[in-house]
């Protein structure tokens, strides 16, 4: 039996004329996904309210830009218990196209048998195609927002400590690692000197990254945009929070590193020497962005040991501990979650 949302769903198609839903997603929030010729997301009206909020101050932002960059995102029902929004179809995404079928799916046999295929050098192609887009997208949102204000720089970089504070907790890392966040901290000035303020994402990951060919050229966008460093939301500060794009995409590099690293690793998992050479061109974007003064060296390790504190929670929608395969690479981020706090912690106190 179709579930209360599914149905509802349904008839916000029917009413329209639309084809019905295809397919359903839920991830580790409780908002659900349905896939139609559209996509339509529903969850809690403050949640959904939280998310077009987003949207909308990224294209108050970018005026033109951001249809190059974006979705076009409608609100399509509100009440007191459901709300729901209407996206266009972006295309499938980064993982979906080449990383999960790559490591976890259909290619995983031919990777491990024939890494110099045709068809997984295509695959790896497109992955670098498709950051290097990403990367340009980037360019634009700082290019079209840029900013100074020491005083948003500060409040940013408060932003992202409290989010790294949740999620030592969450990952239960606290209060072992305690005394090297409060060094950290203690340290603010370090970490929000010389940020350049512009418009984020909040959450760039492969997951997050779509690719769709139109004319045979490869279109990539970007999708779920957040107002606060996850899980900064989690904070009386964060749970107050209008929605507001603006930030220092230094947090967008990291975490795209971070989600590239943890494919690469996937990918090493099935055939040793597997190189996903987008991640090197993230890093290689990264040096320029520090070298032209858009963020420090100080505050991008900052940024990484808020996304590897985040990965170093197994999030409870997934089941109380990582399944038996993927527990290698739980146990590797934890580890360099741990170094990434000690280096930070280094710099805090002035040993690096």
């Amino acid at each position: 039996m179709p579930s209360p949302r599914k149905r509802l769903i349904e008839d916000l198609l029917n009413s329209g004329l639309r084809t019905p839903v295809l397919e359903t997603h839920r991830g580790i929030t409780e908002n659900e996904v349905f896939v139609a010729h559209c996509v339509l997301k529903a969850g809690l009206p403050k949640d959904i309210h939280q998310e077009l909020g987003i949207y909308q101050d990224l294209q108050d932002r970018l005026g033109d830009h951001y249809n190059e960059i974006f979705p076009k995102v409608v609100l399509r029902h509100d009440d007191e218990q459901l709300a729901v929004i209407e996206m266009n179809w972006l295309g499938r995404s980064l993982n979906e196209e080449v990383f999960k079928p790559l490591a976890w799916g259909e290619w995983s046999s031919v990777l491990a048998m024939s890494p110099d295929a045709p068809a997984i050098k295509a695959k790896l192609s497109m992955a670098d195609e498709a950051v290097a887009r990403t990367l340009d997208h980037l360019e634009t949102l700082f290019a079209a927002s840029q900013r100074s204000d020491p005083a948003m720089a500060r409040a940013f970089a408060s932003e992202t400590i409290a989010a790294l504070r949740v999620n030592l907790r969450r990952a239960g890392l606290l209060p072992e690692l305690g005394r090297d966040l409060a060094a950290i901290e203690e340290s603010e000035d370090l970490w929000s000197a010389g940020l350049a303020i512009s418009c984020c994402h909040r959450d760039l990951m492969v997951e997050h990254i779509y690719l769709a060919q139109r004319d045979g050229a490869l279109r990539v966008r970007l999708a779920d945009p957040r107002s606060g460093v996850p899980h900064f939301d989690e904070t009386p500060a964060g749970r107050a929070i209008i929605p507001n794009s603006l930030g220092c995409a230094a947090v967008d590099f990291a975490h795209l590193e971070l989600s590239l690293i943890r494919r690469q690793l996937e990918l090493e998992h099935i055939h040793a020497g597997t190189e996903v050479v987008a991640l090197e061109r993230v890093r290689k974007s990264v040096t320029d962005w520090v070298n032209r003064d858009r963020f420090s060296s100080a505050f991008y390790e900052l940024a990484m040991a808020t996304w590897y504190a985040n990965y170093a929670g197994w999030p409870p929608a997934l089941g109380k501990v990582p399944p038996p395969e993927k527990e290698w690479l739980f146990d590797h981020t934890v580890t360099q979650a741990r170094q990434c706090l000690a280096r930070c912690a280094a710099l805090a106190r002035g040993e690096q």
